[in-house]
């Protein structure tokens, strides 16, 4: 491994970044993921989510969609230009089904959930994103 790739969090769980501005929000989706088994590192903004994201591997990426300085969108965007492969779930608490998560989709996310989202929700598009390569 060169120096300047990302080192991994774990080999043995699926490793998930959580982006969300709201702290509370933030924090509930990082337990509903924990106590599914799955290692969760979470920020609170897009710029914040790009550095860390560069410097480790993280199987997947949780973003909310509306946030300050950078919006979802422009996140995916940034996220899909460091790794074209990178697997995003796109999360919004607007009742814009047709816009702004459409959107995600189009531009890359694999995935996308209305807040509120339940943990069973949650776990079942994680699972479905990821694949294989799941936690128990």
């Amino acid at each position: 491994m060169s120096a300047s790739a990302p080192l991994p969090l774990s080999n043995t769980r699926p490793t998930v970044l959580v982006i969300e501005d709201n702290d509370v929000m933030r924090e509930l989706l990082a337990r509903m993921l924990q106590r599914k088994g799955f290692e969760v590192e979470t920020v609170a903004n897009g710029h914040d989510g790009l550095t860390l994201f560069g410097s480790q591997s993280f199987d997947l990426v949780i973003t909310d969609m509306v946030m300050p300085q950078m919006n979802g969108l422009e996140l995916i965007q940034a996220l899909k230009r460091m790794r074209p492969d990178v697997k995003v779930i796109a999360v919004s608490g607007h009742d814009d089904r047709i816009g702004y998560l459409r959107v995600a989709l189009q531009i890359g996310a694999k995935a996308v959930c209305l807040k509120p989202v339940t943990p069973a929700d949650l776990v079942q598009t994680v699972r479905a994103v990821l694949g294989a390569k799941n936690a128990n």
